[in-house]
């Protein structure tokens, strides 16, 4: 009688790892969803990525018959830890890999270029807010609207507010007590004067609103309110007030006219494009507010030159609404991305209400598209004709620094110290 051979168990997959350490890690990796850190020999985390079966996709990276594009090969050669961590859903795990990603922009990952720099608009949290220009938009601090490309036109934006609405010019914090008489500005009707008591909250609160819906784009009722406030105003005789609403009407009117008509409806969208060569990705954004065109603004991913116009967009829409102080009801993209459906459903939890991530196909949501895909052109152009420019500079610097040391070739370092002292004794470093 003779016996079946036992069956042999099938080989496990070779990984692309040499390292022991990851070895040993690939083999603990968890089943659940989380986020996935890879880290060089020097504990320096090199990538972040999210999954729903951590398993399958760290393990995806090593396997030997995966192909991997350039950058990532690259990176894998690199790994020498992995750390995981588990969260309860895919959901919370898009939001905990924007956080990381924020936190420590790993050189592996397309990131939006650092936007600490970036300029924003607030409305203050104080007993009469105000509206100032800030670079740090905490929530602390107050509502924010941003982020915009160019502080010369946040600066020319508050100038207009402070045209159209009776704020605080002196931009000083007030408590609404009587501290002080009232300033030429109160006379002129162009402030409320809380510095000296004389500002009703509920007035200035009224006037806030409106600068939400204006800086929101929502600006259908201001011009009939400040009608209606101009003509109020005349009727008691107070001409020199309907004067002063008058002035703000016509400024007003001056900016919704360069604000210009998109679409019929009265939509509240974000327009989304990607011009990508080897240099990287721009992306462009419009903003369309009750069917006008508000503004505009470019980002540039770093990382991404390697990277596809798929991923560039993913890795944009993802860490950019995880700060984005308004998400509208619809978000228009120029082409399909791989978690458009997780993203979809974070967006709306996030807005409390509907929110749709279109690609149009025709119609008019392509001609925005298309739109924005020529700003982004120009945008990707200038970005390198400044790199360019600065490259040029930063040559003729080295050189002449060279230079004057007397170098025959061109330094690679230059240090420079500033040694104090006093009155020429006790040097100190």
């Amino acid at each position: 009688m003779s016996e079946t051979a036992p069956e042999k168990e099938p080989k496990p997959k070779k990984s692309n790892s040499t390292n022991p350490h990851v070895e040993e890690k690939l083999k603990n990796i968890p089943t659940k969803p989380g986020c996935y850190i890879y880290r060089d020999e020097s504990g320096s985390i090199l990538y972040v990525g999210k999954a729903i079966n951590l398993r399958s996709r760290v393990r995806s990276y090593f396997r030997q018959s995966t192909q991997h594009g350039a950058r990532i090969e690259r990176l894998v050669r690199k790994i020498r830890d992995i750390e995981t961590i588990i969260v309860d859903s895919e959901l919370e795990a898009l939001v905990l890999e924007c956080n990381l990603i924020k936190e420590h922009r790993p050189p592996y990952n397309v990131r939006m270029r650092d936007d600490k720099s970036y300029p924003y608009i607030a409305i203050t949290k104080e007993a009469f807010p105000r509206v100032i220009f800030t670079r740090n938009p905490k929530r602390s601090l107050g509502k924010t609207f941003g982020p915009y490309t160019s502080a010369y036109s946040v600066r020319e934006t508050l100038q207009t507010l402070h045209k159209i609405f009776p704020l605080i010019p002196c931009g000083k914090s007030w408590s609404g007590r009587e501290e002080q008489r009232p300033c030429l500005y109160y006379h002129m009707h162009q402030c409320l004067a809380p510095c000296a008591g004389l500002a009703s909250k509920t007035e200035y609160k009224t006037v806030l609103d409106d600068v939400s819906k204006f800086l929101e784009g929502k600006n259908s009722d201001l011009l009939p309110n400040l009608q209606a406030q101009m003509e109020a105003s005349a009727e008691n005789l107070d001409f020199e007030k309907a004067a002063a609403i008058r002035d703000r009407i016509v400024a007003l009117q001056s900016i919704l006219e360069k604000q210009k008509v998109l679409t019929s409806e009265e939509s509240d969208r974000d327009i989304i494009a990607v011009v990508k060569d080897e240099r990287g990705a721009a992306i462009q954004m419009l903003y369309i507010r009750g069917g006008r065109l508000i503004g505009q603004s470019n980002y540039m991913m770093d990382g991404s030159k390697e990277a596809s116009p798929t991923e560039a967009v993913q890795e944009f829409v993802k860490q950019y609404y995880a700060t984005a102080p308004e998400i509208p009801r619809e978000v228009l993209l120029p082409l399909e991305i791989e978690e458009r459906a997780i993203v979809q459903t974070w967006l709306r939890q996030k807005r409390g209400s509907a929110v749709t991530i279109e690609v149009p196909q025709g119609g008019e949501g392509l001609r925005l598209v298309d739109m924005a895909a020529k700003n982004a052109e120009l945008a990707l152009e200038t970005m390198a004709l400044e790199l360019e420019a600065k490259e040029e500079w930063a040559q003729q610097a080295i050189s002449q620094l060279s230079d004057e040391d007397g170098l025959t070739a061109p330094a690679h370092r230059n240090e420079g110290y500033d040694i104090s002292n006093i009155q020429g004794k006790m040097t100190g470093g």
